[in-house]
């Protein structure tokens, strides 16, 4: 039997999306475990081999901090892309619960792959639109207000107020930009998965459909990145007072860095895949609930649950030939003009 849709406030949102990580924990856990663990393998890499992190070594040598800033942003790249190819698989996850379906590990995975040149076109164009976009326009304002600080004679100073200041506002407007932009296109991957929408119909689908949840989107967002974030921090302080009392009471002369890194970089992928599950599960909802409230999705589900499908199409001029006897009165229910159930769309 499947569950009925109807509207909800951001509340019961988060409510069912607790509700729907504990139906199905361990297959959420599996998905979100790829990316997360495809990231601890970089890092690994990274730590043994690439070393990017230690090409600045001193901790007071200038650019250190710019230097671990843009590691770190490239990190972030790659994690976003990993999160929105996988993004499908949990939708598909999330449907099924809500049809009360059999759905796998590999059945979702295999979703994602039957359609991954449509995914991947559709997580390259939302990565461009709601991050690299936001980012050359923050370094394009910051590097045009300190060049025009410097001709009017700001930077003279020498205390470095005035570049500060630039970074600072440069750094807001990107996140503000990186945050608006990312809840407005946050159904695309689902306009694609669900829908059937390729490419810029997808982003233009979201820009649309977004336009009365995009609070709701952030806020959730947020809420669960904050929640994530707070548990590896939690984590990484253990760890830290831990091996720290190590090397006190075994008299270590060196802090085991290397195995220390390695641990913390394990343990955030593992944070990652338990708590990364949740945002997926919420957008896929606030999808939903917003289809509901716009375009009358409940009536169209009730509708799939019932087995009342889109009949097939007849041949033309077959409703003017037709004699009298075999049309279909006008309150018929299957005369009625039902678009495709996301039970097609998703299989």
């Amino acid at each position: 039997m499947t569950v009925s849709l109807r509207p909800m406030n951001l509340g019961e949102i988060l409510d069912r999306t607790f509700q729907i990580y504990r139906s199905r924990f361990l297959l959420f856990v599996g998905i979100a475990a790829l990316p997360a663990f495809v990231m601890f393998a970089l890092h690994l890499a990274d730590i043994s081999l690439l070393r990017f992190n230690s090409l600045v070594r001193a901790y007071r040598e200038p650019g250190f901090t710019l230097w671990n800033f843009l590691v770190w942003l490239a990190y972030y790249h790659v994690s976003t892309f990993l999160g929105m190819l996988i993004l499908p698989a949990f939708v598909k996850q999330v449907t099924s619960v809500l049809e009360d379906e059999v759905c796998s590990i590999r059945s979702a995975l295999q979703f994602v792959w039957l359609r991954f040149k449509s995914f991947l076109w559709i997580a390259i164009l939302k990565l461009l639109a709601s991050l690299v976009i936001p980012e050359m326009l923050a370094f394009g304002l910051g590097f045009g207000l300190i060049t025009a600080a410097d001709a009017a004679g700001a930077m003279k100073d020498g205390r470095g107020v005035v570049p500060s200041i630039v970074v600072l506002f440069g750094f807001a407007v990107g996140i503000g930009l990186f945050a608006w932009l990312g809840a407005c296109l946050a159904f695309a991957v689902l306009a694609t998965a669900i829908e059937k929408r390729k490419g810029f119909k997808s982003l233009r689908r979201s820009w649309q459909l977004t336009r009365e949840s995009r609070g709701r989107i952030f806020v959730s967002w947020f809420t669960i990145g904050l929640l994530q974030w707070a548990m590896a921090m939690g984590l990484e302080f253990m760890i830290r007072f831990i091996m720290i009392e190590i090397v006190r009471l075994e008299h270590l002369a060196v802090f085991p860095l290397n195995a220390y890194t390695i641990t913390i970089y394990l343990l955030f992928a593992a944070v990652s895949a338990f708590v990364g599950p949740l945002y997926p599960i919420a957008l896929t909802l606030i999808y939903y609930d917003q289809r509901i409230r716009r375009e009358g999705f409940d009536i169209e589900w009730m509708m799939s649950a019932a087995g009342l499908n889109v009949p097939a199409a007849p041949p033309a001029g077959a409703r003017e030939t037709a004699p009298p006897s075999v049309r279909k009165p006008a309150h018929s229910p299957s005369a009625t003009t039902i678009v495709p159930t996301i039970r097609g769309s998703l299989a």
